[in-house]
């Protein structure tokens, strides 16, 4: 199946695709009641990673979130292009959806922290913005920065007493830490 016609079929989808009424108090709490339904111990699983759905970074993920000493402390959310995944204009539902699992998420452990993990040579940044953009480190690093910057901000709006913090991983499985308002090395 070619992208155009992976392109029309998810058009389609779309179309006859519900869009979610937002959170009411009715459903914060049934949230609620389901964070009460646990039966384990732990009240805080202290991260939930965001993070692209390609197979080839999922080794290189593991290994560093095992570095970051987060084995089994994190609830993952993926999509495709990760931070691009829910600010982007090619499926706008996507950030519904994305809020959606979100909400179930804080319904389940109280979270303090999200990590958002994008990564290079990533497709779906080729799908939204040409092959130009995967011969150029800078123009990748920028809209790689771009994005975090755009889900880091939307996730603070709705949730601001959350720590978001955002990365970027290489081929080699080095990750640099994304801090707003400070250089990237490229």
């Amino acid at each position: 199946m070619s992208f155009n016609q992976a392109m029309i079929s998810s058009d389609i989808f779309s179309q006859n695709a519900k869009i979610l009424p937002k959170r009411d108090e009715d459903s914060e709490e049934k949230l609620i009641g389901l964070r009460k339904n646990t039966d384990d111990n732990s009240d805080v699983v202290p991260y939930v990673l965001i993070s692209c759905v390609d197979y080839r970074f999922i080794d290189l993920l593991d290994n560093f979130m095992r570095k970051m000493d987060l084995i089994n402390k994190y609830f993952q959310i993926t999509l495709p292009g990760a931070s691009l995944g829910v600010v982007n204009e090619l499926y706008p539902n996507w950030e519904n959806c994305f809020f959606s699992q979100f909400d179930v998420i804080l319904g389940l452990r109280p979270i303090q922290n999200v990590m958002v993990v994008d990564h290079r040579d990533c497709g779906f940044y080729k799908a939204v913005y040409g092959q130009e953009y995967d011969h150029d480190r800078v123009l990748d690093t920028n809209l790689h920065c771009y994005h975090l910057i755009k889900i880091r901000d939307i996730i603070l709006e709705k949730y601001p007493y959350l720590n978001v913090d955002l990365y970027l991983m290489d081929f080699d499985g080095s990750v640099k830490q994304f801090i707003p308002n400070e250089n990237i090395n490229i």
